[in-house]
């Protein structure tokens, strides 16, 4: 059997027999162009679906929205033409959904004036979490049971991806001994796309052997940070042929407390569109924005929810999201070109050993059947600084910056150091503005060692124009805007209150705390020291990990090569580096 190179738009009558369809037929009988079911079994696992339909009938009465019914509406507005649409699909839900048994009754019985809130929602799917987690596309699986190179969907899973849409895997580990501290500080999450092998091409016979395929991201976490996008398609592709993504792709960039979710989808292109492809994106906006809200719920702990045993739960709200996609994404055209799409949900703990592991790599198995079969490789651990700093590729500053800080007169630009040369960089924009060498740039620093190889700088707090910059167990005062040298010191003379301290013959990276006015952060390996710079005293002298617990478990709890503020206009930040990588830590 071979897919059909259709892969068109569908049009307003189309659309309208799906939802008379869904409304009068078993979750059974409602199966794609492929024969793969498109909803879920289950009639709870509908109901996000069942939700948007509820609110497109009210929005059509007139009656105010729920936060949730706004969103769902939203939803629906990208997989339909215009309002009218939305509202005509409300009608005929309205007059309909007494026969709607693929819907739950909590939904279809509830009168039209009373809408539907996420806390109806989580209710709804807690209760059911047992009936929807036993269907064979959902996985809860223990990441201590996995080898080194092995798929994290298993092979049960696998089996089951082409037959059924809205597949989810969460992964957790052994129960610990002590329950869950709630409240821990957000740490820094990078998931990078490196790339994907195909194992099996479709073997379309319209277009030949070759595919053309491209994925759709949407990610989001508790921390109220999301992503969404689709890639650029990877063209000829083959049976054994590897594609790496470029180096900007990822799955997810941003800080997780306790939960993440991330939902993927393989595409074949095919004779898709920009049109399609807008529409995707919208719906993969609308997919990372539950996503984001269901982490944040489990967070703050939803009623009736226990927090050391919500991994059912949280599984059963991820098919919920997912089924609702997938619907939508079949009512905008034929799933012929979908290979096919799966729900990740990560926690805490296993993002941290993913991010410890050997190679920080894991594979993934996207196996659509017919359409075709890929292994995703994915990495952890932080965002590399070609990442983060595009403007900086192609130079020598995308890995073993030796220092770095803002300019002072300037409240966008930062400066890096590196060897014997500096670059002056707009965040804003991502461009260097300039690129000399340090001689050139800083002409005060003629003469002295301070042209090459600085370990530290930082800006003098409440200046608008002097630095601090580090060598050794040395110190400069510069006036960038005099361009001299105020004094050349040793660090223990300039900061006596370091006398003493491991800090006296050497400071790694130095900021000033951002808001004061007076103190500075000085670190020096694993350690890190507030100092009053009038009062000339040392406020703590403390592990790294004990004031920044974000870092635990990251590659900057034992040092980094240097430390910068955000600029202002970016909020009360530090960026941290270390080699190639670079973490936006927040206060």
């Amino acid at each position: 059997m071979t897919k059909q190179a259709s892969g068109r738009l569908r049009t307003r009558e189309e659309r309208e027999d799906l939802l008379r369809q869904l409304l009068t037929s078993r979750p059974e009988q409602l199966t794609g162009s492929r024969g793969r079911l498109s909803v879920s079994p289950v009639p709870e696992g509908n109901i996000l679906l069942a939700a948007a339909l509820h609110a497109a009938a009210r929005l059509d009465k007139g009656l105010e929205l729920t936060g949730l019914e706004q969103r769902l509406v939203g939803m629906l507005q990208v997989a339909l033409e215009d309002d009218d649409e939305v509202a005509a699909f409300g009608r005929e839900y309205g007059g309909l959904r007494e026969q709607a048994a693929a819907f739950p009754q909590m939904v279809t019985s509830r009168s039209l004036e009373d809408g539907l809130t996420f806390a109806d929602v989580v209710s709804e799917v807690n209760a059911a979490r047992k009936s929807i987690c036993a269907q064979p596309m959902i996985q809860i699986r223990d990441i201590s049971t996995l080898d080194a190179g092995e798929s994290v969907i298993g092979p049960d899973q696998q089996q089951a991806m082409p037959q059924y849409a809205g597949g989810v895997t969460v992964l957790t580990r052994p129960e610990p001994e002590e329950k869950r501290e709630r409240g821990r500080p957000p740490m820094p999450v990078h998931l990078k796309l490196q790339s994907f092998q195909c194992l099996e091409s479709s073997g379309d016979v319209f277009l030949g052997p070759e595919d053309e395929i491209y994925w759709a991201i949407a990610s989001g976490a508790d921390q109220e940070e999301q992503k969404h996008y689709k890639t650029g398609e990877f063209g000829s592709v083959v049976d054994g042929s590897v594609r790496w993504f470029s180096e900007g792709q990822s799955l997810y960039v941003g800080h997780v407390s306790e939960y993440l979710a991330t939902h993927v989808e393989c595409w074949e292109a095919d004779d898709s569109d920009g049109g399609f492809y807008n529409d995707l994106i919208d719906a993969m906006y609308g997919l990372s924005d539950h996503m984001l809200e269901t982490c944040k719920t489990l967070q703050d702990g939803p009623p009736n929810v226990d927090p050391n045993d919500n991994t059912e739960a949280w599984a059963a709200l991820l098919h919920v999201a997912a089924i609702l996609v997938a619907k939508l994404l079949e009512l905008i055209r034929n799933d012929d070109d979908l290979v096919t799409e799966h729900t990740l949900g990560f926690t805490r703990e296993d993002l941290i050993e993913w991010a410890q592991s050997d190679s920080g790599e894991r594979v993934f198995t996207f196996d659509g059947g017919t359409t075709g079969k890929h292994n995703l490789h994915i990495r952890a651990g932080a965002a590399t600084i070609a990442h983060g700093w595009p403007g900086l590729r192609g130079t020598a500053f995308t890995s073993g910056i030796d220092a770095a800080c803002t300019v002072a007169s300037n409240s966008s630009d930062v400066y890096f150091f590196r060897g014997d040369r500096y670059v002056r960089y707009n965040p804003g924009d991502e461009k260097i503005v300039h690129h000399r060498t340090i001689a050139d740039g800083f002409p005060g620093l003629r003469g002295t060692t301070f042209t090459s190889s600085i370990s530290a700088a930082s800006t003098v707090p409440a200046s608008n124009s002097n630095l601090y910059l580090f060598q050794g167990a040395r110190c400069i005062r510069y006036d960038n805007a005099g361009e001299r040298i105020v004094y050349n010191k040793t660090i223990t003379d300039a900061f006596p209150g370091l006398r003493g301290t491991q800090f006296a013959d050497g400071i790694d990276a130095a900021c000033v705390v951002p808001g004061s006015s007076i103190h500075l952060y000085f670190f020096r390996g694993n350690r890190c020291i507030r100092y009053d710079n009038s009062g000339e005293k040392v406020i703590y002298n403390e592990l790294i990990t004990a004031k920044w617990p974000g870092l635990v478990h990251t590659i900057f709890s034992g040092g980094m090569d240097t430390a910068c503020n955000v600029p202002s206009a970016r909020g009360s930040t530090l960026w941290l580096f270390k080699g190639d990588r670079y973490q936006r830590y927040p206060l």
